[in-house]
């Protein structure tokens, strides 16, 4: 399977930075992977004609960029999130960017490799490069594979490193299927962080992805351990109020 991940929100505190931060991921069955991706290759000549290896969905406006997230979320592939209240970490460590994004990244990382699992397939996984993720990357190809001495953890809460296949960083120019992720992560950033515009939040974009979160595997169902992590776990209950309605309602209901 093929797990293409994006980053959204910026975990820096203050006027620099957004309230919320985190992960989204699609995941793709080996089975489905031809198939979606040459439907994704027509989604993107539509949208970007003059380009249609570089679809970046915040330069896409109004009608059209509902077209393009639609697609997306309906396509045969699973979505997870990470979401995380940097107002409300209480670690110092974890309010700086890079403390921030290795530790919220192994938990996108544990999501993945568990879906995995559930399919019986080895996870190869994606991610979107940026300029500042560099120790990221760092982290994850050279630090992560040693974290699997932590056994002391309840299943549900270890990456699965047998179920890790690669891990891969690219720009979306570099691996243009990454829109997926892109699309994903831009519609969970204008459901959770104001515009700087309307100083609103718009769930409209992420409310289409609603069928397609992944509610955990069947031995232990958990929406909210899977399909969508809120962090600091400590307090998920209470942020369970700032998810949108129409996306609760689906992972309350599991």
């Amino acid at each position: 399977m093929i797990a293409l991940v994006d980053e959204w929100g910026n975990p820096q505190p203050g006027s620099r930075g957004t309230e919320w931060f985190g992960f989204a991921a699609v995941m793709i069955p080996d089975s489905d992977s031809s198939s979606l991706f040459e439907s994704l290759l027509g989604l993107r000549k539509f949208h970007n004609p003059a380009a249609p290896h570089s679809v970046h969905v915040r330069n896409i406006r109004g009608d059209s960029k509902y077209h393009l997230l639609n697609h997306f979320a309906n396509l045969q592939a699973k979505a997870a999130l990470v979401c995380v209240n940097i107002n409300r970490v209480r670690s110092p460590h974890l309010r700086q960017r890079g403390w921030a994004y290795r530790y919220y990244g192994r938990e996108i990382v544990r999501i993945i490799t568990h879906y995995a699992r559930e399919i019986n397939e080895v996870a190869h996984i994606v991610f979107d490069r940026h300029v500042y993720l560099n120790e990221f990357e760092e982290y994850i190809s050279n630090i992560l594979p040693y974290l699997n001495s932590y056994t002391d953890m309840l299943e549900q809460y270890r990456i699965l490193f047998d179920r890790i296949g690669s891990i891969h960083f690219y720009s979306n120019d570099e691996f243009p299927e990454l829109c997926l992720a892109d699309g994903l992560a831009h519609a969970a950033g204008l459901a959770f962080n104001p515009t700087t515009k309307w100083r609103a939040i718009n769930p409209s974009y992420l409310d289409l992805y609603s069928n397609s979160i992944w509610k955990g595997p069947v031995t232990q169902l958990d929406p909210w351990r899977f399909g969508l992590s809120l962090e600091p776990n400590s307090i998920a209950n209470e942020l369970k109020t700032y998810v949108p309605t129409t996306l609760r309602n689906v992972l309350e209901s599991s």
